[in-house]
């Protein structure tokens, strides 16, 4: 097996539109982190420049106890710049699974799966794609991520967001993981480094999936992306004027959101168990000679 994973991740890492993709996305979370730290750098602390007073010419400084943070400034929190912030977390699902989705169908088709069935064995070829596959769309999450937390923490400093100040941080009690956000917030920063991470891998996995039943490429991957923008549609027309609860990955993968955490761990385990049960029955029953 490890040779196989072995052969699977050179493989991965010879890809070009890894990289491509890669490079694209990083742009984005790194001029995001950029522009958002340069903006805020002069207000950090919470102390905004000193302004006359009307009436005896004094001089005051506003010396809340908000601080602007790492943590509600990097481009997974909620308070950032929503454009470029939205245009990533909308394209992430889509990127992470345009690289090394396919890499299966095309493996198919010019015959390279039956020489690696028979050399490996086609079950377990199958599973080193998936774990692979899996790797390239978390990799093409977390890595942008971390890069936009890098350049932000050049700039802003990592003050412990204080709960008196939720106005400010737009991270509310009650919130997803909020409790987490105020009492350790470099967990709650790393959680939405995962989450994203982990949906974006199994989302890669499912389009993997996909390709076993379906030979057109373009359908592969614009269908089930195609597939959230009604998800989302759906149970915001059902549920939005009962519950404020968000269900699509393009916001749950986001700190600040009305959502729960056992509800995107499900989710996340129904992509797991669906996608894992495709390979490895596929893996199993195919007929690829």
């Amino acid at each position: 097996m490890l040779s196989v994973l072995k052969v699977e991740f050179e493989k991965l890492f010879r890809t070009k539109s890894f990289w491509i993709v890669l490079a694209f996305l990083s742009l984005i979370t790194s001029a995001v982190a950029v522009t958002r730290s340069v903006s805020l750098a002069g207000s950090v602390g919470g102390v905004n420049p000193a302004v006359p007073k009307a009436d005896n010419g004094y001089y005051f400084e506003d010396n809340s106890p908000y601080a602007i943070s790492l943590y509600n400034v990097w481009i997974g929190s909620l308070v950032g710049d929503l454009l470029f912030t939205t245009v990533f977390y909308f394209i992430l699902p889509l990127a992470a699974a345009l690289p090394f989705s396919f890499s299966l169908l095309d493996e198919n088709r010019n015959g390279y799966l039956r020489q690696m069935s028979l050399k490996k064995g086609q079950q377990r070829y199958y599973l080193a794609k998936y774990l692979v596959t899996f790797c390239s769309g978390f990799l093409l999450a977390v890595i942008p991520l971390v890069i936009n937390i890098i350049i932000t923490a050049c700039y802003i400093p990592a003050y412990t967001p204080d709960p008196l100040e939720q106005i400010y941080s737009g991270q509310y009690y009650g919130r997803y993981l909020s409790n987490i956000f105020y009492s350790n917030p470099f967990l709650f920063m790393m959680i939405f480094v995962l989450i994203p991470g982990i949906f974006c891998g199994l989302w890669a996995d499912l389009s993997m999936c996909l390709s076993l039943f379906i030979q057109n490429k373009f359908v592969i991957i614009i269908v089930p992306y195609l597939f959230l923008f009604f998800e989302k549609a759906f149970f915001d027309t059902i549920f939005s004027n009962r519950i404020s609860l968000e269900l699509s990955p393009f916001y749950f993968m986001r700190g600040g959101v009305s959502s729960n955490i056992y509800i995107v761990a499900a989710i996340l385990a129904v992509m797991f168990i669906v996608s894992l049960a495709i390979t490895w029955i596929r893996g199993k029953n195919d007929d690829v000679f």
